[in-house]
C-alpha cells in the first residue's frame, strides 16, 4: 500500500472517531475531546484530503463512538487467557468456571451486572475458539434442555484452520 494512501486512512478513521464524539456530546455521553477541538480537527482533515488526491465525503462516513475498555483484559488477552487456564486445569470446565479462574488470575472482582458482560465476551471468545479447533465441546451445541452445563477442554490436536 502506498503511504499517503495508508495516511489518509488513518485520518478518515480519526475523522470518524472525532464525528462520534460529536455525537456523544448530543448525548450528554462524556466526550474525550472537546468539540470545538474536534470540529476543528474535523475541518483540517477535510482540508488535507484534496492535497492527498482524495475525494473525500464525509457525509457517507459512520460515526465511531469511543469509549472506555470494560473488560479486564486487553485486547487478545482473554482467549489467551481461556487457552492457559484450560490447558493449567487439564479437565473439563463450565463457562463459569473459566470465569471464576480467569479473574482470580488477575485477582479481580465485577459487579453483578459487570460480571454478566463479562461472561456474555467469555462465551463468545469460547465459541470463537471452539470455531478455530482449539476446544472441545462435551455435548453437541444447539438447543439443549438447559439444565445441563456447556464444559469445555483443550482439544488434544488442534485442527488447523
Amino acid at each position: 500500500m502506498n503511504p499517503t494512501l495508508g495516511l489518509a486512512r488513518g485520518l478518515i478513521r480519526l475523522h470518524m472517531r472525532l464525528r462520534g464524539e460529536l455525537e456523544k456530546s448530543r448525548s450528554t455521553e462524556q466526550t474525550y475531546v472537546p468539540i470545538l477541538k474536534a470540529r476543528r480537527l474535523m475541518q483540517a482533515i477535510d482540508g488535507l484530503m484534496p492535497i492527498f488526491g482524495i475525494n473525500f465525503d464525509p457525509t457517507g462516513l459512520r460515526s465511531i463512538r469511543t469509549r472506555r475498555r470494560v473488560g479486564p483484559f486487553e485486547y487478545g488477552g482473554l482467549r489467551h487467557g481461556i487457552l492457559t487456564t484450560l490447558r493449567r486445569a487439564n479437565r473439563w470446565m463450565t463457562y463459569e468456571e473459566i470465569a471464576t479462574c480467569l479473574l482470580a488470575s488477575r485477582q479481580v472482582s465485577l459487579a453483578r451486572e459487570r460480571y454478566r458482560h463479562f461472561l456474555q465476551k467469555l462465551r463468545e471468545a469460547v465459541l470463537f475458539l471452539r470455531r478455530r479447533g482449539r476446544l472441545d465441546a462435551e455435548s453437541a451445541i444447539g438447543i439443549r434442555d438447559g439444565l445441563t452445563r456447556q464444559r469445555w477442554r483443550i482439544r488434544a490436536r488442534p485442527i488447523a484452520v
